[in-house]
């Protein structure tokens, strides 16, 4: 039988050429098969892209990128999007990572960041190494929640997409939710075995 994945892209949307970014799991069928089988010039059977969790780049209120572990994909994409364009909203990147280890894409998004002064990035570890040492490429240790979005942000009138295992974007939106932010200004997309 078929093995069907289904993976979020998290290059330029107007990339010539989709990429994907995915965590080798060592159950992983696809994930394994991804990385220790596929090379450049391979070919794989693969559907269009589709879903809805996309970027509004018709609103002019700040852009607020959520994400914990590997559910930052399609929010680098997003910052693609963002760091493109010459003018637009304020954007912070606030991301969750276990440590430095587990932080993907760390380099691309610092990149990013400074390619523009729009864009804010915020990243937090639940377990650096010990001691955290200066420049580990974090900013604060702990988890992503509403009430750290609280803390980087001037006020919650931004637009907010989600990215990454259920509980944590359950948790945020919840947060989010009890802070006046209205749902439709909430854009989420779980991310996992559990999506």
């Amino acid at each position: 039988l078929p093995v069907r994945r289904t993976y979020s892209l998290s290059s330029a949307p107007c990339s010539d050429l989709y990429r994907i970014s995915v965590k080798r799991e060592a159950q992983g069928i696809a994930s394994r098969f991804l990385h220790d089988e596929v090379a450049v010039g391979d070919f794989i059977r693969a559907g269009t892209p589709q879903g809805s969790f996309t970027l509004d780049t018709t609103t002019s209120r700040p852009v607020v990128l959520v994400s914990a572990g590997v559910g930052l994909t399609p929010l680098v994409s997003m910052l693609h999007a963002l760091v493109s364009e010459a003018s637009g909203p304020p954007v912070w990147f606030v991301h969750g990572a276990r440590d430095a280890e587990h932080h993907a894409l760390r380099s691309e998004v610092e990149a990013l960041a400074a390619r523009s002064e729009r864009v804010d990035v915020h990243v937090v570890q639940s377990r650096p190494g010990r001691p955290p040492s200066a420049g580990a490429g974090f900013h604060s240790v702990g988890h992503v929640d509403a009430e750290l979005l609280a803390t980087l942000l001037p006020d919650f009138a931004a637009d907010f997409y989600l990215c990454g295992p259920s509980r944590f974007m359950a948790d945020v939106q919840n947060g989010l939710e009890a802070r006046g932010v209205p749902p439709e200004r909430i854009h989420a997309e779980s991310f996992g075995p559990t999506a």
